[in-house]
């Protein structure tokens, strides 16, 4: 804006645009942890408090206060699937 003290000092007047991502940045206990947001939170969040367990990782639902307060970001990815057990020469499992 023309005028104003941001303008004179060269300071935009917008805020930087947020990060994106599939997860939001939890800040309790700092520096933070990036958690991915629940994709089936009636399963994952049974008790309701917002915060659920998928995929061996801490996840958020996405409507509760903690995903809609924070920061997005990009959360890890799902471990792997574990790998089929592996079947003798006679047809049994080892």
């Amino acid at each position: 804006m023309s005028g104003t003290a941001a303008a004179y000092g060269g300071v935009s007047c917008a805020p930087p645009p947020l990060p994106i991502g599939d997860g939001v940045m939890l800040t309790d206990p700092p520096p933070g942890t990036c958690a991915p947001i629940c994709r089936t939170p009636l399963t994952s969040d049974p008790d309701g408090d917002g915060f659920g367990f998928e995929n061996n990782l801490v996840c958020v639902v996405s409507d509760v206060a903690g995903a809609l307060q924070n920061t997005p970001c990009d959360a890890p990815d799902s471990p792997a699937p574990a790998a089929p057990a592996a079947a003798s020469a006679g047809g049994r499992l080892a």
